[in-house]
């Protein structure tokens, strides 16, 4: 089973728990962790904006990737919102077998 890793920004705390657990109910992930006061620093409109946001970490297999990402989109404030997926290909085998064992 592939697993992946999906990242996305939001505006804070409580809207990434929101979908956190949106997607947990929906066992659309195993798990999640969520970063708070991340500095994001981007170009906007032709302007340079700072701003405070949230990181919500999600993991899942890559069959879930889209339909995550469609509840992730649903849910979000921005019009546009950071959302990628990055392939996890290594790391503790008995950490990977327990998202497999999440995710079934």
């Amino acid at each position: 089973m592939k697993l992946s890793l999906i990242y996305a920004t939001t505006k804070n705390k409580m809207e990434a728990k929101q979908i956190s657990l949106a997607l947990l109910e929906e066992r659309l992930v195993a798990n999640t962790m969520i970063i708070e006061n991340a500095s994001s620093f981007h170009m906007w409109d032709e302007i340079m904006k700072e701003q405070s946001e949230s990181i919500l970490l999600c993991k899942t297999k890559d069959s879930l990737i889209s339909t995550a990402i469609d509840k992730i989109k649903a849910m979000h404030s921005y019009e546009c919102p950071c959302i990628i997926t990055i392939p996890i290909t290594g790391g503790s085998q008995s950490y990977l077998n327990l998202i497999i064992e999440l995710m079934e």
